[in-house]
């Protein structure tokens, strides 16, 4: 569960940490990672009927975008939700349309150590980062780059760019609140189903005190990771972790490019 600013964050636990690292190994070796994948989570793994894989780091607007495909696309077979860059080779292997959701890393790490304090710290969280998208550099000219700052925004800017870069004959959503509430309503749903969680901590359907409180516990969890990043060995993933952002971020089409990364304080 999220700390509260006052409390001490609670410390990694052990055996967490070593599961998840295996899990990131794991996920690198895509001959094997894959099949075992679509045996363990086949609603989220590329299959042989996948049409649009959509992947990103944890906390990288997956979630949005997955409800936003399902109200605009219904009837799209979907990969989604493995946070591994082996789904997104897979993709480009197969000429698939493949939307890679990017996040700068001080932002996506921080609400990393927000959601999953029992698994990762500094650390854990930048190598992770490093790992995932260092596995996309070769790959990201046959993706479609969203950086948050867009894929947050209005829908309809990403499905254009999709349907340009892939050249799809998709019909381009018509979008207006109540399209968005069914986007939010297939995130809630899906969320509940998934991890038991009725909103993400992001969904509108929470009140101003609990966005508040989100806003505190945000704020703690970057001034957290600033004085973490001051390790030497922090410090270096970090380094590497941004310059992977930037490059993977140039690829982006520039109608999804805002002027300004999201960064965290240091």
């Amino acid at each position: 569960m999220p700390t509260s600013p006052s409390a001490d964050p609670p410390r990694p636990r052990a055996w967490p940490r070593l599961r998840r690292r295996l899990r990131n190994r794991l996920a690198e070796a895509d001959r094997l990672y894959l099949p075992l994948a679509r045996l363990a989570r086949p609603e989220h793994a590329v299959g042989p009927r996948t049409q649009l894989v959509v992947e990103g780091f944890p906390r990288s607007a997956n979630s949005w975008i997955e409800g936003c495909v399902r109200e605009a696309w219904p009837q799209l077979q979907v990969a989604q939700h493995l946070h591994a860059a082996a789904s997104l080779r897979a993709a480009a292997r197969r000429g698939l349309p493949a939307i890679l959701l990017l996040r700068a890393p001080d932002a996506a790490v921080a609400s990393l150590l927000l959601r999953e304090p029992e698994i990762y710290d500094a650390g854990l969280g930048f190598e992770e980062y490093v790992r995932f998208h260092a596995g996309l550099t070769g790959v990201a000219g046959r993706l479609l780059v969203a950086p948050f700052e867009a894929a947050t925004g209005p829908f309809p800017g990403v499905a254009a760019a999709l349907i340009a870069r892939f050249g799809l004959d998709w019909p381009l959503p018509a979008w207006d609140e109540a399209r968005e509430a069914r986007a939010w309503a297939h995130v809630d749903r899906l969320t509940q189903a998934r991890v038991g969680r009725a909103h993400v901590s992001y969904s509108p359907a929470r009140d101003e005190a609990a966005r508040a409180r989100r806003r505190e516990q945000a704020a703690e969890a970057a001034a957290a990771l600033a004085r973490a990043a001051r390790a030497p060995e922090v410090a270096a993933l970090r380094a590497q972790a941004l310059d992977l952002h930037d490059i993977l971020r140039a690829g982006a089409p520039a109608a999804l490019r805002a002027p300004a990364r999201e960064r965290v304080p240091a």
